[in-house]
């Protein structure tokens, strides 16, 4: 089986708790062995299939009036990341600027997962945001909004496989 996860993770995302997580839990060989036996528990052999994580980042800036989240998409300025990264750095534009219309890379793969899920892992609120202050460049991240916090992000995550062709041995 293949990496399961893009290795080409840009440097200034490796200050996001939530990839730093997920980049030592995939490491971790033993976990590694156990997600490989359950990703292969659909009855196919696992030599046969190769998995691929797809993670997307989605950026917003805007705050909190009364309690009240304003951040939009719409708020994010020039100098700002688009709306959708890949964690490569790569900024993507998205077909009506929805998450779910992300193509893949080409027809030999097909969706693992039927939707996207935000990944609720190390320090989120309870909708996978992590705030900080002016920039996106920033080392500090934090599952909760404190005022003067007027940027946000979240992970997006969804797996995606495909049949790999065994070479013959042509004698």
């Amino acid at each position: 089986m293949e990496e399961l996860i893009d290795k080409s993770i840009n440097l200034r995302f490796l200050n996001l708790p939530q990839l730093n997580e997920l980049k030592r839990l995939i490491d971790d060989e033993h976990l590694n062995d156990i997600l490989k036996q359950k990703l292969s528990g659909r009855g196919e052999r696992d030599d046969d299939l190769e998995y691929k994580y797809d993670i997307i980042i989605e950026n917003q800036r805007g705050m909190k009036f009364f309690g009240i989240p304003l951040f939009s998409k719409n708020s994010l300025l020039p100098f700002d990341p688009s709306n959708y990264q890949l964690i490569n750095g790569k900024n993507l534009k998205l077909i009506n600027n929805s998450i779910n219309n992300y193509p893949l890379p080409d027809l030999n793969w097909v969706w693992h997962w039927k939707t996207w899920y935000i990944l609720m892992i190390n320090d989120v609120d309870d909708q996978g945001w992590i705030y900080s202050r002016f920039y996106f460049n920033s080392h500090h991240w934090k599952g909760k909004y404190y005022f003067g916090n007027f940027i946000r992000r979240r992970i997006w995550v969804r797996l995606r496989t495909r049949q790999v062709e065994l070479k013959e041995d042509s004698d």
